[in-house]
């Protein structure tokens, strides 16, 4: 079952990249039984939940693209259990991304936003410009979902500044 979860992770993990570079159909590779069976190996039996946070994360954009968004969502919320509330990996930020990302999209405003500032909190102490960016644009749209346009306003002004300072190509995380 390792061998199978670390292709199933090196998988998600190029097609994340890809994702973010705008290519086409980037999660081809991934097969969603495949997925939820590392997943439920991962984090439901407990072999390695740390690992499973990490692609429960990783593969939230599959999730989306697939529309299946409540079962992404609850595979991150169980996998964030497991997490140190203190972990500022990337794969920790990227199951906050994750959860605001799924959150949003099932209209639970105030829960992506909340999700999103946490994903903010630990990527700026972990100083990783893409996915501080990238929270700061999740946290953006909830604010604007949920009447702060304000506050919607200037995380985009600091995602922006963050993209550009960083120089990460088109502000894409």
């Amino acid at each position: 079952e390792r061998r199978r979860a670390d292709h199933v992770r090196a998988a998600a993990e190029r097609a994340l990249a890809a994702y973010r570079t705008g290519r086409d159909q980037p999660f081809d590779e991934l097969d969603p039984d495949n997925v939820r069976a590392v997943l439920h190996w991962a984090i439901v039996l407990g072999n390695d939940p740390p690992f499973g946070a990490a692609l429960a994360g990783a593969v939230s954009p599959f999730w989306d693209a697939l529309g299946l968004h409540v079962e992404g969502l609850r595979w991150i919320d169980e996998s964030i259990a497991f997490l140190d509330p203190d972990d500022t990996s990337a794969a920790a930020v990227e199951a906050w991304l994750g959860t605001s990302r799924l959150s949003g999209r099932l209209e639970l405003h105030r829960e992506s936003h909340l999700a999103a500032e946490r994903a903010i909190a630990l990527a700026d102490r972990g100083a990783l410009p893409a996915l501080r960016g990238m929270a700061r644009i999740l946290s953006a749209y909830a604010a604007a979902n949920t009447g702060d346009h304000a506050g919607s306003m200037r995380r985009i002004d600091e995602a922006a500044d963050i993209f550009a300072t960083a120089g990460v190509p088109g502000g894409m995380a």
